[in-house]
């Protein structure tokens, strides 16, 4: 919580005048998704698939590179952002996950170790 002081704001104040975070509070961080790097193409698809099939919304959030979307950029070679961009699925981790989608999550990967 940002406590802004009734004189001047935060622009005026002195540094002392604005407290990022009240006594005893705790800030926790949320991560919302969480990525993961499926090897090989046609495997991350399949799984892809299955996810969403189970009714998780995984997804494919990066699925081409820069140099595809700037063709000025084409020239050069970014073989680590092409295999991301192939590779990468990402899950849910919101505060909206229930158990029921944590364990269906499990069963399908299950199914692919």
């Amino acid at each position: 919580m940002l406590k802004v002081p009734p004189s001047g704001g935060l622009g005026g104040g002195r540094r002392s005048d604005v407290c990022p975070a009240q006594a005893g509070y705790r800030a926790e961080p949320i991560y919302l998704r969480l990525p993961l790097l499926v090897e090989g193409e046609e495997r991350r698809e399949h799984l892809f698939q299955h996810l969403w099939r189970a009714g998780i919304g995984v997804g494919r959030m990066y699925r081409r590179t820069l140099a595809e979307y700037f063709p000025q950029l084409a020239p050069a070679t970014y073989p680590g952002a092409d295999y991301v961009a192939r590779h990468l699925l990402t899950l849910p981790t919101h505060h909206y996950l229930t158990q029921g989608d944590i364990e269906r999550i499990t069963q399908v990967f299950q199914v692919f170790t």
